[in-house]
């Protein structure tokens, strides 16, 4: 017996010391390097900064001179444009050059007011194709409609004006890239509040009607079985009461005696 407790003691001092030997290997190992423990920290990344890419496009002509204008509403800075309403306004063009220049379409886009290049309307693309001689310079308009859909705060507000010259080469210059604030305008009383009240008008009355027919018919009998007797009495007296002064003596003669004879007769 206590050679088996021998046997035992001998087995658990040697897995005590196998167990220590591999932790003391464990710890003399070098440690890792920075780059090695964490790839890809904050220490080895670089800040990658990708540049927008530039519209690839018609660009300005130096001989062309441009100009822009609202007309309606009369609008300056800050650029205020009221919801459910049209926008006019005007582009001019001047020929400073030696080259016949051909005004062809003005494009507007309602965009993100944080990043223009998100387009969230693009306006219709009118075609003027007006011949524009050197030393000569046009006007055209443009008008939009403002959509009651649009909520009232900021937008970006793109007007583009292309035009080419006599050789077909493409230009475009962008009139007006800005900031406009959309409004909502309280006009007052308009025709669907007005006929809105007629029909509320017409409700009410009917409603005081059946309220009072109501108020005769159970609050108040006595008042309806009032009126009935005295309409009655009026008519009675009305063809008892007979004013015979206009009529001559011989027929009043001749009524009174077919009345008696009536009364006789009866």
């Amino acid at each position: 017996m206590s050679h088996k407790l021998k046997i035992i003691a001998l087995c658990l001092i040697a897995s005590l010391v196998a167990i220590n030997s591999l932790s003391i290997v464990r710890a003399d190992e070098d440690p890792l390097e920075p780059d090695q423990a964490t790839p890809g920290g904050s220490d080895d990344m670089d800040t990658v900064v990708t540049e927008a890419p530039t519209e690839s496009g018609p660009q300005p002509n130096d001989d062309a001179d441009v100009t822009f204008m609202f007309t309606r509403p009369q609008a300056e800075k800050p650029y205020e444009f009221p919801i459910g309403k049209e926008v006019h306004f005007l582009v001019g063009l001047k020929n400073k050059g030696q080259k016949d220049l051909q005004v062809q379409t003005i494009d507007a886009s309602f965009r993100y007011s944080l990043d223009f290049n998100y387009i969230l309307q693009n306006f219709t693309s009118y075609p003027y194709n007006k011949l524009v001689e050197p030393n000569r310079e046009t006007t055209v308009g443009y008008t939009l409609f403002i959509s009651e859909q649009y909520a009232a705060r900021a937008y970006g507000f793109t007007v583009n004006l292309l035009y080419s010259d006599k050789d077909g080469v493409q230009y475009q210059n962008t009139v007006f890239n800005e900031t406009v604030t959309l409004i909502e305008l309280d006009e007052g009383l308009d025709s669907e509040s007005f006929f809105l009240y007629i029909i509320l008008a017409g409700l009410l009355a009917l409603m005081g009607y059946g309220l009072n027919q109501l108020y005769i018919k159970y609050v108040n009998p006595s008042r309806r079985s009032s009126i009935k007797p005295k309409v009655e009495q009026e008519k009675v007296a009305s063809t008892k009461e007979v004013d015979y002064d206009w009529l001559p003596p011989s027929m009043v003669a001749n009524l009174k005696k077919t009345s008696s004879g009536a009364g006789e007769s009866c």
